[in-house]
């Protein structure tokens, strides 16, 4: 063909400063779904706080009165394991509205005055199905609508759930203080589910419709790199809720705090994870995400250390706080690393990050736990900055790179016959990466080729830039297959079209000139990374 297909591959650095000072989008549908992880996250610290009120009213004993905490952590991982399947099969938007509705019925089962311990472990367990599908949902969503703006969205969403973790106890001591009980505090999460559905109103395709999620039959395993990076994820939140469980004993045993005074000073933890997640969304638009997840952890395990080595109550106090601030973005970040790396397996990516998420807030904790039975609490602390420091191990051996393609990433390319030809190519700055190519003659067959140049003829596969999506510069031939494409690939190249994506809204330098080009590539860059 006379017209070939000419590619500029943008490099590393012009690509990392596009994926900078990217601010999210606050269309309704974002607010929606922060809105939905806040009130989820108000019910979770309630729940958390009444446990001990619940269990004096039923004279069951704390190791019956755990049991809670494990039926909300084995519904929350069943709930998260079946949600990629579920929105497949029906779309984010009417699993997030059934998974409200299952959330309601379970709130208010764990609530029934005077019901047992039987009906309230069932309740547990009903919301946490419930209400992990909604999370899954919430960030699948908050990656695919953001694009490359997702890592301050994703810090945002976190930081008003943490918010959520500073005000829910406050509410819950002043409900306890008068009539309403401690049952208040969980069903004002009731009345916030209820307002968000009528809020949310009718158009649930905005967060996804049936189809949508790419199947592990259509695009294979989530790749090697996902695991490590749920890996490292997993070591931080069981860091987090050791911290969060058991800082409690900590502080009394170690500075001789009351038991009144210890569980308000462990408020130092979570109000320091809030600053951290308020002030940090500004950072992750100007640090980039890998560097600013290393520095977390490292703030982190230094914090703690003075902490640990405190003999005063101010100080101790002042370094947990310190601590929550350092540790406070590794949710975020870690989580839009979790989905950056999976190639485009969104909410596959995001239903796995949530089951290990669980697994690790019943494990580490018991963990602890099972140490503090064998040596002084304060020793047995020292699982956190283990923990925190492997995670900080596995970000520095096992890089998610912002800017770069993940391997089995399939996508569509088309050229004049329109048939389609799987193939692997790659290019000299971007990892082999599945596509689907035709040409005139040939029939489908599986080819790999590798080129180290940045120009290809008209039937050579889309070469994909530093961002994981095919250049924006290919031509209609090679943007025309996207139409089938189940998530929009996000460009950040000068000469990117601007008509209908929320990446090129974004984008001050986003070319209006042309026609739009739709990729079908499903690129996943949560670049400036994210929450």
């Amino acid at each position: 063909m006379e017209n070939s297909l000419e590619f500029t591959l943008v490099s590393h650095a012009e690509t990392e400063h596009q994926h900078l000072h990217l601010r999210p989008l606050h269309d309704k549908a974002t607010l929606i779904a922060f809105a939905s992880l806040a009130a989820w996250s108000w019910f979770v610290y309630s729940f958390g706080a009444s446990l001990g009120i619940l269990r004096e009213e039923q004279g069951t004993s704390p190791m019956i009165g755990g049991l809670h905490g494990t039926a909300l952590a084995v519904g929350g991982i069943l709930g998260a394991l079946a949600t990629p399947r579920l929105n497949q099969q029906f779309g984010r938007g009417l699993v997030m509205r059934i998974s409200t509705a299952g959330v309601v019925v379970g709130i208010l089962i764990f609530t029934i005055p005077g019901v047992t311990v039987v009906g309230t472990l069932v309740g547990a367990f009903i919301a946490c199905f419930f209400g992990n599908p909604i999370v899954v949902c919430v960030n699948s969503f908050i990656v695919t609508h953001q694009g490359p703006a997702s890592a301050p969205a994703l810090t945002e969403s976190t930081a008003l759930a943490a918010l959520m973790g500073v005000l829910a106890p406050v509410f819950l001591g002043i409900s306890i203080a008068s009539v309403l009980g401690w049952r208040a505090g969980s069903w004002a999460a009731v009345i916030a589910f209820v307002f968000i559905e009528i809020w949310r109103g009718r158009n649930l395709a905005v967060f996804g419709a049936p189809g949508e999620v790419r199947t592990r039959k259509e695009s294979g395993a989530l790749p090697r790199l996902t695991y490590w990076a749920l890996t490292a994820n997993m070591c931080y939140i069981g860091a987090e809720f050791c911290m969060s469980l058991w800082g409690v004993d900590l502080l009394r045993e170690q500075v001789g705090l009351s038991a009144a005074g210890a569980a308000a000073g462990l408020g130092a933890l979570t109000a320091g994870i809030f600053v951290g997640r308020a002030f940090g969304a500004g950072i992750t638009r100007a640090v980039p995400a890998e560097r600013l997840l290393k520095l977390s952890a490292v703030i982190g395990i230094v914090a703690f250390m003075i902490m640990w080595l405190a003999t005063s109550a101010p100080v101790m106090l002042a370094a947990f706080f310190v601590t929550g601030v350092g540790v406070s973005l590794q949710w975020p970040l870690g989580m839009a690393r979790i989905l950056r790396s999976a190639g485009g397996r969104t909410d596959r990516a995001a239903g796995a990050a949530l089951a290990f998420g669980t697994a690790a807030i019943g494990g580490a904790p018991f963990v602890l736990g099972a140490m503090a039975e064998r040596m002084p609490i304060h020793q047995a602390f020292l699982i956190v900055p283990v923990l925190l420091a492997a995670s900080l191990g596995i970000v520095i051996f096992r890089p998610v790179p912002e800017a770069a393609a993940e391997s089995a990433t399939p996508s569509t390319t088309t050229t004049a016959s329109g048939s389609s030809t799987p193939s692997t190519t790659t290019t000299a700055t971007v990892s082999a990466t599945p596509s689907t190519t035709t040409t005139a003659s040939e029939s489908a067959t599986p080819s790999a080729t590798s080129t180290p140049t940045a120009s290809a003829s008209a039937t050579a596969s889309s070469p994909r830039s530093p961002t994981g999506a095919p250049s924006p510069s290919a031509s209609a031939a090679a943007s025309a297959s996207a139409a089938g494409s189940p998530s929009a690939a996000w460009s950040r190249s000068p000469s990117a079209s601007a008509a209908g994506s929320a990446s090129a809204r974004r984008s001050a330098t986003a070319s209006r000139s042309g026609a739009a080009s739709r990729s079908a590539a499903a690129s996943l860059t949560a670049s400036a990374s994210g929450s």
